[in-house]
């Protein structure tokens, strides 16, 4: 291993208990937020108390993880209303190349 990314490798190592705990408060506050919003019919995320597997998640698990998903009211018309408006705004940089950090169901698109 080269010893420059030996070093960017080890700085990572030692905030990477920080960074995974913050990813999850955060997880934690935005599915809270997303269960209270009016356009969000369902919240899928174990940290929830309203989530089936809750207890078991809180049993096995040290945190709830910093991944979620959310239903929208309105099916898979508002589901692509809504990844349309985020075309330009919810692109996230990682890894050196631009990346959405959302998903719509998928749903064939037939250009011609």
């Amino acid at each position: 291993m080269d010893p420059g990314v030996a070093f960017l490798l080890m700085r990572g190592l030692k905030t990477l208990e920080v960074r995974v705990r913050r990813q999850g408060e955060t997880a934690m506050a935005v599915a809270r937020f997303l269960s209270r919003h009016p356009k969000v019919s369902r919240v899928h995320y174990p940290g929830l108390p309203a989530h089936p597997d809750h207890r078991l998640a809180k049993r096995q698990m040290g945190g709830f993880g910093s991944m979620l998903a959310f239903d929208l009211r309105g099916g898979l018309p508002a589901a692509r209303r809504f990844c349309d408006a985020c075309e330009s705004s919810c692109w996230l940089r990682a890894w050196a190349v631009w990346n959405p950090w959302w998903s719509c169901p998928f749903t064939p698109r037939i250009t011609g």
